[in-house]
């Protein structure tokens, strides 16, 4: 009895600290600092592209994700993604550090896309995601695309699709459902520019 209680006490406790994780990120992703972020991720897309040096990160307050969450940065062109990057674990402890990298790497290194060029930036909307921890499922049908996002580990390889991708994305579960892979979800807080 102590052991099944123990155990519901840590289960209880992990997903307190799981939603706390991610209460920070809805937060901030309703405040006007949002848009700040925004707007210096879309100028560092131009100095990247154009091989400029990235200006400063703003005075700004975003938690950090390092040792807590998962986060990944998507760009979508006129309703298609046009690259994806990102991780659950990181290297970088400073954010706005990292996103720059991973800002980088969807710009230039999405294997699913040709590298972007300038002249697509203009009209192009930047999206975060930050990510609770994949938790195991058996059913890729079960998942409600709009809530979670989804890892799959398949024949050696892995795929995140973050909800920001599931437009773009919605044949990958009938080619990932007839093999033998493992399903995890997570959960995620989607940081844009609201649109007018």
């Amino acid at each position: 009895m102590k052991r099944l209680i123990l155990i519901s006490f840590f289960i209880i406790l992990s997903s307190v600290a799981f939603s706390n994780s991610l209460r920070d990120f809805e937060l901030f992703s309703r405040s006007r600092d949002c848009h700040i972020l925004i707007n210096w991720l879309k100028d560092c897309s131009y100095a990247i592209l154009k091989k400029e040096e990235i200006l400063p990160p703003p005075k700004i307050n975003f938690p950090s994700v390092y040792g807590r969450n998962g986060l990944f940065v998507t760009l979508i062109k006129d309703g298609t993604v046009r690259g994806c990057f990102g991780a659950f674990d990181h290297s970088i402890e400073d954010s706005f550090e990292l996103l720059v990298g991973y800002l980088r790497e969807a710009l230039y290194s999405d294997p699913r896309y040709r590298p972007l060029d300038l002249y697509e930036l203009d009209d192009m909307e930047i999206i975060i995601t930050v990510t609770s921890r994949p938790q195991g499922i058996d059913e890729i049908d079960k998942i409600d695309i709009s809530k979670y996002g989804i890892f799959i580990q398949c024949d050696g390889d892995n795929t995140v699709i973050v909800p920001a991708e599931y437009r773009t994305h919605l044949k990958i579960f009938q080619r990932f459902s007839s093999k033998d892979c493992h399903f995890s979800k997570f959960d995620c807080v989607t940081i844009r520019r609201l649109k007018r």
